[in-house]
């Protein structure tokens, strides 16, 4: 079986506020964030 070349993460957190001082450095490790992408209070 082909694996697909993207990697979908799912973290869940009790506040993004507090939480996204992380975005930052899994950036650096090459993912990329997308922010809300059209889904209020979903980031991705």
């Amino acid at each position: 079986m082909i694996a697909k070349p993207i990697l979908d993460i799912g973290i869940a957190v009790s506040n993004f506020e507090t939480a996204a001082v992380c975005i930052e450095p899994i950036e650096q490790l090459g993912y990329t964030y997308k922010a809300e992408n059209g889904i209020p209070r979903r980031h991705f």
